[in-house]
């Protein structure tokens, strides 16, 4: 099965449009699915990830929802996952960032970084040239 798929979670549906228009330009082999909290993004990785090449999270996605930190931390290093990237796109205090890397993160994007677009772009075609 070919890993085709970026699957991109965040409960704000202006993020989860400018990531997937920002895949389409830039990675128009690759398919985009988009989820509007950790939960439908965890229901979608536990069905099928066989097509899944990388995963696109939020942190914080709502007050009933998984969190990005919480979904790295259970599949980055999990071997039934070990072909599928992480990233968490998210806002907020560095140590985020950090905790997330420290759980298994492949990268992750600032939301406030004067250079987003530009990060975003280049972390995502990392993890998709990354065998």
């Amino acid at each position: 099965m070919t890993r085709n798929k970026i699957l991109i979670a965040d409960d704000e549906e202006s993020m989860r449009n400018i990531g997937e228009a920002t895949i389409n330009d830039s990675f128009p082999d690759f398919k985009t699915e988009t989820f509007k909290d950790g939960n439908s993004l965890v229901s979608r990785l536990t069905q099928e990830h066989g097509d899944v090449n990388t995963v696109i999270t939020d942190n914080l996605m709502g007050k009933d929802s998984l969190t990005g930190g919480d979904i790295i931390l259970k599949y980055a290093r999990n071997p039934e996952y070990k072909d599928v990237k992480f990233i968490l796109c998210y806002g907020g205090h560095p140590m985020l960032g950090e905790a997330a890397l420290s759980a298994g993160a492949y990268a992750i994007i600032n939301k406030g970084s004067e250079t987003f677009s530009e990060d975003y772009i280049k972390v995502v075609r990392s993890a998709l040239e990354k065998k």
